[in-house]
């Protein structure tokens, strides 16, 4: 295994360090993302707690189609919502820690945090700004290649 971890430092530690900062970064998203994959998967509550989170976008959204879409597709079926959301982001993380389908995860990310963005926006300047600082990452990832 030392073996490998050696190998595996040595392949990142020879090449540009562009591309040591963007393997950097797409490592430690991956990993962000597969905390709160895990977060989600290993809570009982959490199709509740989605459930609650939802409803509250739905009554807040300053956007009338995004609230029709809350209340007459994703509320309905917040089982499947909760399963697109935590294998989401355990599927986004996997790909980004491996370096694998990353032209095909980022994608995923963007339109999973445009989500979020535009549900969660009249929470404040905190949720609006992680959720572009996420997109603009994913952006980054399919576009450096």
């Amino acid at each position: 295994m030392f073996q490998a971890f050696a190998k595996f430092r040595q392949r990142i530690s020879s090449g540009p360090r562009d591309k040591q900062a963007l393997a950097f970064l797409r490592v430690c998203t991956g990993l962000f993302y597969l905390y709160t994959g895990n977060q989600k998967l290993s809570n009982p509550h959490f199709e509740a707690t989605l459930a609650r989170i939802l409803k509250d976008w739905a009554i807040h959204s300053p956007y009338p189609i995004y609230r029709q879409f809350l209340e007459h597709v994703a509320l309905p079926h917040i089982h499947h919502i909760g399963l697109l959301v935590t294998d989401g982001e355990l599927g986004i993380g996997l790909s980004y820690v491996l370096g694998l389908f990353t032209q095909l995860s980022a994608p995923c990310a963007v339109f999973m945090h445009a989500n979020y963005l535009l549900g969660s926006q009249q929470n404040g300047p905190a949720a609006t700004g992680i959720n572009v600082a996420f997109m603009l990452i994913a952006i980054t990832l399919f576009w450096a290649r």
